[in-house]
């Protein structure tokens, strides 16, 4: 298990001029693997009202540029019920139907400078109390985009600062919520990456490569080596070769259509504010030249007919925007991949549905009665089962919870603990769903040692499958100890006071702390020695030559 620090880490942007990034290190130390545990209080979920066709509310949760909603309100709700007053002029009737036709249209903000009161509430505060106080039609997050959201107005501490998917996977198994989410029909992820097809997989560069890539773009020295852990996990995620980013949001959003980008979404110096009216304008029916301010009503009429699916719309990009705004690099967005009028889509929406709903019940099983863990045997069994007999692809995307329930010391502790572990033992396809992880090409180290992790819990054995995986795991991390070995000097990423003085990147020295760690803080060393000792020994005369010092050696 991973003992390391919390971490806040703002991304340059992958688009347009890069920004100017910056690391907030608060220097405790967290316990629980914080890509897997979430901690907070429980969220309460507003009760959506019964279903009105013609009526919707579009929520943004704006984490980096607020102008994208004072935009699309702009353009779609002041400013086209200004021209319709001004038409009706004295005739009050018709102005009484201008306040009617743009009543059927609620946009509101929850995070950005727009929210009330945004100043005084963390990213994850701020996301429950939406869910709260109002339903939501459709559902904008945007952001910097990693596999987690966050951007320039991220507030919050320890880990409150980010928008992931294992929080919100957390709050949408609450009791009470399901509904709330189920009544999302349109989910848009403003930011880079956050949909995965396997055609756009194949042409990714691993996670270890964005890892360096984004933490590269930093203005000061990294020190703190766990902003790599943060950003290494986080593109893992995103890039998972078995269980993809989309399938996740999608289980969490079971009646939605899902808009994202497959690679690079404009940022601020692009006009990102301009991409999603120009989407909906394109959905609603009408020529990138109208403007029909009609155009949000129409997209909301089509998102409710169940005659008209999103899946035509696929291949299109929105609106061109690269065409529009010439600096703007050539994206590649993706729409909606699930078409309901569609027996193989209607049969993927239920399965997404059953992964969800059997996940879940670990989520609760674990969170309840965790005073008296006698209580949890029960109910923690049979959720275990429940995501068992869901098959290799259940497993996988449930990959998460079983981890937390692997890693929580508290969870060790108890009474059914053995008993659990040895009924995930004897199941193959969950053998079979790790050992696939473990062979990933585009899987990060740091993620990737947390699949080693969970393979040696289970006391697996196979000496042909222990020596590939660990051929293929010291491979990769001898690849990402040689990126830029020299440009740094190892022993002074120790010292915060050196910060000033640097005049190069601790990227590469703190990618190498992190691959010993990696080891390390998981206790691999020896199972790795054992099965690979001529690569292990590589590794460790890299380290040695390179000057770490025995106490940051890799241990056996």
């Amino acid at each position: 298990m991973y003992l390391h620090q919390s971490y806040k880490v703002r991304h340059s942007r992958e688009s347009g001029n890069p920004e100017k990034s910056y690391l907030v290190l608060p220097f405790f130390l967290s316990f629980l693997l914080s890509t897997y545990i979430n901690m907070g209080e429980a969220a309460t979920c507003r009760t959506p009202p019964p279903e009105d066709n013609n009526k919707s509310t579009f929520c943004f949760f704006s984490l980096n540029n607020p102008d994208e909603y004072t935009e699309l309100k702009k353009r779609y709700k002041e400013d086209p019920l200004k021209e319709c007053l001004k038409k009706a002029g004295q005739n009050e009737e018709a102005k009484n139907q201008c306040q009617r036709k743009f009543e059927k249209i609620e946009i509101k903000e929850f995070y950005g400078e727009a929210a009330e009161g945004v100043d005084k509430k963390s990213v994850k505060e701020r996301f429950k109390q939406m869910l709260n106080t109002s339903e939501c039609d459709s559902l904008i997050i945007s952001g910097h985009h990693t596999g987690y959201f966050a951007g320039e107005q991220s507030i919050g501490d320890n880990d409150d600062w980010k928008l992931d998917l294992d929080f919100m996977e957390d709050l949408s198994c609450e009791p009470g919520c399901a509904d709330w989410f189920s009544n999302v029909k349109s989910l848009f992820l403003m930011g880079c990456r956050t949909v995965r097809t396997p055609e756009l997989l194949k042409k990714e560069q691993p996670a270890d490569h964005h890892t360096i890539r984004v933490i590269d773009k930093n203005d000061i020295p990294i020190v703190d080596n766990d902003s790599h852990i943060a950003v290494n996990q986080a593109y893992s995620s995103n890039l998972a070769e078995h269980n993809t980013l989309n399938d996740r949001y999608l289980m969490m959003f079971p009646e939605s259509s899902l808009y994202g980008w497959g690679i690079v979404a404009p940022g601020k110096d692009n006009l990102s504010e301009e991409s999603l009216p120009d989407f909906i304008k394109m959905v609603g029916g009408e020529p990138q030249e109208s403007t029909n301010t009609d155009d949000i009503l129409n997209f909301i009429q089509f998102m409710n007919t169940p005659d008209n699916t999103c899946k035509k719309y696929g291949s299109i990009q929105w609106a061109n925007h690269w065409k529009h705004y010439p600096e703007a690099a050539k994206w590649l967005p993706t729409s909606c991949f699930l078409d309901d009028s569609s027996e193989l889509d209607k049969k993927t929406k239920n399965l997404f549905k059953e992964y969800q709903k059997i996940g879940c019940n670990l989520t609760q099983a674990l969170n309840n009665n965790k005073n008296k863990p006698a209580t949890q045997k029960g109910p923690v069994k049979e959720a275990v089962t429940g995501i068992l007999s869901l098959g290799e692809e259940g497993i996988r995307a449930n990959f998460n919870r079983l981890m937390s329930l692997i890693t929580n010391q508290d969870n060790k502790k108890a009474g059914w603990y053995s008993e659990v572990v040895n009924t995930l033992k004897q199941n193959e396809e969950l053998k079979a769903a790790i050992v696939s992880g473990l062979k990933s090409e585009k899987m990060g180290f740091v993620r990737k040692a947390d699949y080693l992790y969970f393979y040696r819990e289970m006391g697996w054995q196979d000496d042909s499958t222990d020596k590939e995986i660990s051929s293929l795991f010291l491979g990769q991390l001898l690849t990402a100890f040689d990126k830029g070995k020299n440009k740094y000097n190892p022993e002074r990423i120790t010292s915060r006071e050196d910060q000033g003085e640097k005049k190069e990147y601790d990227v590469e020295s703190a990618h190498q702390d992190i691959i010993i760690r990696s080891i390390n803080d998981n206790g691999l060393g020896q199972w790795l020695f054992n099965n690979n000792k001529e690569k292990f020994n590589q590794l460790k005369m890299k380290l040695d030559q390179d000057g770490w010092s025995s106490s940051k050696n890799l241990q056996k």
